[in-house]
């Protein structure tokens, strides 16, 4: 906005500049009053924005100290918990759910939690799962039993809580694994 004024006030000087009437004296101290009230326009704008991006940067900050606190809750929780799409791909595990399905957090980023469902309950999964988009927001002690990788497969409680997008539709969910036999998987194996 500020800038557009500066643009037309310039292209009146000019325009004014061409008129016989001016004599060169009058032109230059009206073009040295119009640079100089330009100069603290820019002056002004410059300090606004520094002051603009101190407080950015500070809200940033702010940001990053909460999404520190969230990934170290996270990380630490007793309990296995991932992050997955509305699918059931895994986006995110902590360190508990790493250990209760014996696999490196690497190799089950991108992979359907479902592949960690003994078979013979995996179309139970899957259903619970388009129920829980579609139907309802949260399933509280879903039973299903667990096989992760290289060990003897185990039960398990599902806590699962559906994260919406603006128009309304499933885009995460958040799952939390919960053992639920004496059988411990051994962490690192």
């Amino acid at each position: 906005m500020q800038l557009e004024a500066m643009c037309r006030r310039l292209e009146n000087l000019y325009i004014r500049a061409k008129e016989p009437a001016w004599s060169p004296a009058e032109l230059l101290a009206e073009s040295f009053r119009e640079l100089s009230c330009s100069l603290e326009e820019i002056y002004v704008a410059i300090e606004e924005l520094r002051q603009q991006n101190e407080e950015l940067a500070a809200a940033r900050f702010l940001v990053e100290q909460e999404r520190q606190r969230y990934q170290d809750l996270f990380e630490l929780a007793p309990d296995g918990y991932f992050v997955t799409n509305a699918a059931g791909v895994i986006l995110e595990a902590n360190r508990a759910a790493v250990s209760l399905l014996n696999a490196a957090p690497e190799y089950l980023v991108g992979k359907p939690l479902v592949l960690f469902v003994e078979r013979g309950d995996r179309s139970s999964f899957r259903s619970q799962l388009n129920r829980l988009c579609y139907q309802i927001d949260r399933l509280q002690n879903w039973q299903v039993r667990i096989q992760p990788h290289n060990c003897e497969p185990y039960d398990a409680l599902l806590t699962a809580t559906v994260v919406r997008d603006r128009e309304g539709t499933a885009s995460h969910l958040r799952i939390c694994l919960r053992q639920t036999d004496e059988q411990q998987v051994e962490i690192g194996s």
